[in-house]
């Protein structure tokens, strides 16, 4: 527990050698593709990464191992960035990853992230052409210049 001006917080830390979980911390949909970068710590090198994906509504998760090497490691350090770009069809999807080393598996995350993949459809719509769509891409930036600029008030 630590306590200062701002307030109070705790956390939890687990000793050991095991991996901690893969955070998913960067994701993006661009060419048909959910790109996406996950980052591990892991005191010993990592053996294997898994990333388990499904429907939301789907029974079973499908496994992808990405090929590691010493290049995913940041200097200086135990944190293992990996990155990986999955090509989904259309719908609903839930995603997680856990990570291997010399001591065994991490846990996976606790709640897997939900990803909408849109249709073609979709985004040929989303394009939009004409006065109307520049007019709700300007308004969408200045509302998001708006909650920007507030949040760095608050913090």
């Amino acid at each position: 527990m630590a306590r200062n001006a701002l307030g109070e917080s705790s956390a939890k830390s687990i000793l050991g050698l095991l991996p901690g979980g893969a955070h998913l911390v960067h994701s993006n949909f661009s060419d048909g593709l959910l790109h996406t970068m996950w980052r591990v710590r892991s005191a010993q090198p990592l053996s294997d990464l898994q990333i388990l994906y499904k429907r939301t509504e789907g029974p079973k998760y499908i496994t992808i191992e990405p090929t590691l090497s010493e290049q995913n490691k940041e200097e200086p350090g135990d944190v293992w960035s990996i990155r990986r770009s999955l090509n989904l069809p259309p719908g609903e999807w839930l995603i997680t990853a856990r990570a291997r080393n010399t001591e065994g598996w991490s846990y996976a995350e606790t709640v897997p992230f939900m990803f909408q993949i849109p249709s073609e459809v979709s985004l040929e719509s989303q394009r939009g052409t004409g006065a109307g769509a520049t007019a709700r891409s300007s308004l969408a930036m200045g509302f998001s210049l708006l909650l920007v600029s507030l949040l760095c008030r608050l913090f």
